[in-house]
């Protein structure tokens, strides 16, 4: 119909003989009488074959990665899924701080950043960590910990931020192999030790602060200097706040 309306046509062919594919690309151009009609046409075809195939392949090449891309977020959303249903929950701080919130925004998907909290009697250990790195990596580091303080407040029954810290780095050295020249990959952490009968905090950090407000004013309580991981010999300093009532 182009053809016939006096349009140029342009189209491109396959063709195969013996198990050998070519591609030409025609151009039809109408051939027209003084009268306008048309009475005749060219037909001019060139060989692209060379140039098909690196077309079809940039296709193919650009699918894959599409696929691959596809499979890794897929598989990214799930493993966030499964990362964030090991945190605490807003609800679970409820019973013990009336007036509370929790952001956690991660770079990616999965984070290198982690919050974990335990309710003991009267007592409530609020744990701050940021693994190295972000992203899968840090992920891995994150549930690491996590299942590290589980076992180390659940199940060895130490509460005290500053034995907590000790213990964390001791296992994070073994677990990663970091004496015998392992990854030597940490974090930092930070621990609060609310007690509600007493009104006290105890703070204890590796390379994390805590931070007060009293009075309007903003102070500062430094932690340790030293990271978890890599050396076994640090040791962290607790310390213990009294507060008053609306601090």
């Amino acid at each position: 119909k182009s053809l016939l309306s006096g349009k140029i046509v342009e189209f491109e062919r396959k063709y195969e003989l013996n198990g050998i594919t070519n591609w030409f690309n025609y151009i039809i151009e109408p051939i027209k009488n003084r009268s306008g009609e048309i009475v005749g046409c060219i037909l001019n075809g060139v060989d692209i074959t060379q140039k098909k195939e690196v077309e079809l392949k940039e296709i193919e090449y650009h699918k894959k990665i599409s696929n691959i891309y596809k499979e890794t977020q897929q598989s990214l959303s799930y493993a966030s899924y499964i990362q964030k249903s090991i945190f605490e929950s807003n609800s679970d701080l409820n019973n013990f701080f009336t007036e509370h919130f929790i952001l956690f925004r991660s770079k990616e998907k999965v984070s290198g950043g982690f919050y974990w909290t335990h309710e003991n009697d009267k007592n409530c250990l609020v744990v701050l960590g940021d693994c190295t790195g972000h992203g899968v990596p840090g992920s891995l580091l994150t549930t690491i910990s996590i299942v590290l303080l589980e076992r180390i407040v659940k199940f060895q029954h130490i509460y005290s931020p500053e034995r907590i810290l000790h213990e964390l780095n001791t296992n994070f050295i073994t677990i990663l192999n970091q004496r015998k020249g392992g990854i030597r990959d940490g974090l930092e952490m930070g621990i609060c030790l609310f007690n509600k009968e007493n009104n006290t905090i105890e703070f204890a950090g590796a390379k994390r602060s805590m931070f007060l407000v009293e009075n309007n004013e903003i102070r500062e309580i430094k932690g340790d200097r030293s990271e978890i991981g890599g050396d076994g010999s640090k040791t962290f300093i607790k310390q213990r706040i009294h507060t008053e009532k609306g601090t």
